[in-house]
């Protein structure tokens, strides 16, 4: 993962970034079936995606809206 950043929300605040210790590393995406067909992204391409981790850090998932 190349770059992280926080989600901003409403008022110019913005949620926690929960993934800056990923920056740098290699992490699995887990994105939903029905998303999988819009992702025309090939191995070694980059993607964009709005990605949340989950109750454990070290599972990842992609936004159903894929790629910002």
């Amino acid at each position: 993962m190349e770059q992280v950043g926080s989600v901003a929300k409403e008022k110019g605040a913005a949620y926690p970034n929960l993934l800056e210790g990923v920056k740098g590393t290699t992490v699995r995406i887990r994105v939903p079936a029905a998303a999988v067909p819009r992702v025309r992204a090939r191995a070694g391409e980059e993607i964009t995606l709005d990605v949340r981790r989950g109750r454990s850090p070290d599972l990842l998932f992609a936004h159903p809206d894929l790629e910002k």
